[in-house]
């Protein structure tokens, strides 16, 4: 998972790519990332010159395309994921959505939550969508959603979730929570050995002079330093205005 978003518009370096698609084929050994292989489907997500949130979603690994044309994109914000998963299905390629009273809702997620641990939800929609969901993050966002829709507010509902629900992670609930306003970027993971962290897709960030954030798994140079965990970075799209929290 990388994101590149801010008040300039730009592209995401064809060299951060490159080390991002390698990444996704072999893994990071050097670091202990003995899974690799993130090939059951990927997707891109920006916004256009009228700041509306396009999509696109592709079935077979990334490294099998021409994701070259990833560069051509340019753009306030840009999101690009690599799912690895135990089965593959299209509707299970990040980012997950959910239109909820007319807003669409986004989610990408790294790492494994119990699925058996999420609550039952207050909204009869909501709660259909996750009790009748075999993926951990459709529920994630189906929860967020939920408490945002009983009265919290987006950093809360997210906050909420993840300390409140009685939600078990295997690994990690690191995510970018995305609507048409905002931007949450989310660090949130067990503690592990450090020979096995990297297994937590422990997110790194970096801000340039001129504003704009890059967040990526995978650090693409000696600038990038590790997202802390417990915490939300909060990018606010029409005010272009960054929040930190923490959780």
């Amino acid at each position: 998972m990388m994101a590149l978003f801010g008040p300039r518009k730009a592209s995401i370096p064809l060299s951060n790519l490159k080390k991002f698609v390698k990444n996704c084929k072999w893994g990071n050994r050097s670091k202990q990332d003995w899974i690799g292989r993130h090939g059951m489907g990927w997707g891109v997500m920006w916004l256009d010159n009228l700041d509306n949130i396009k999509v696109k979603r592709f079935f077979r690994p990334i490294w099998e395309y021409n994701w070259e044309f990833l560069t051509k994109i340019k753009s306030e914000l840009i999101i690009v994921h690599a799912r690895f998963a135990f089965e593959k299905k299209f509707m299970n390629i990040h980012p997950i959505k959910i239109k909820f009273r007319g807003n669409n809702f986004y989610l990408f997620h790294n790492g494994i939550i119990k699925i058996a641990s999420f609550p039952c939800l207050k909204n009869s929609r909501l709660k259909c969508i996750s009790q009748n969901s075999e993926m951990d993050t459709r529920c994630f966002l189906a929860t967020i959603i939920d408490f945002y829709n009983s009265g919290d507010n987006k950093v809360d509902s997210i906050k909420t979730t993840l300390l409140k629900s009685g939600i078990k992670l295997f690994n990690s609930a690191n995510s970018i929570f995305v609507n048409d306003k905002d931007v949450f970027v989310t660090s949130f993971h067990r503690k592990i050995s450090p020979l096995l962290e990297y297994n937590t897709y422990q997110l790194h960030i970096y801000r340039e002079k001129k504003g704009n954030c890059c967040v990526s798994v995978i650090p693409f140079s000696d600038q990038y330093f590790r997202l802390p965990n417990s915490s939300i970075v909060h990018y606010n799209i029409q005010s272009n205005s960054f929040s930190v929290y923490k959780i």
